[in-house]
């Protein structure tokens, strides 16, 4: 499933997280506080190549900022949230 960013930038996502309860599980975590189930929802949310692509297209200054990152994965998931209504 395509993602899209507010800035154009787009990733395939894996289509079965929609439905995983232990992804909304994680999700759930990130929610409550605990942001370093941030990473786990990323590599869930997309393969390998998908993820290194996001982390160049968030690289700012010769890194990826978490919160640049944390940022994107945001804007993923509410698109795919949007993409449903």
């Amino acid at each position: 499933m395509l993602a899209t960013l507010k800035d154009g930038f787009e990733v395939i996502v894996r289509d079965d997280c929609a439905d995983d309860w232990e992804f909304l599980e994680i999700l759930n975590a990130v929610d409550e506080g605990d942001s370093g189930k941030i990473v786990t929802v990323a590599k869930r949310l997309m393969d390998p190549e998908e993820l290194s692509k996001l982390k160049e297209h968030c690289r700012e200054g010769g890194k990826v900022t978490i919160s640049r990152m944390a940022d994107a994965i945001r804007e993923l998931l509410e698109s795919l949230g949007d993409s449903k209504n």
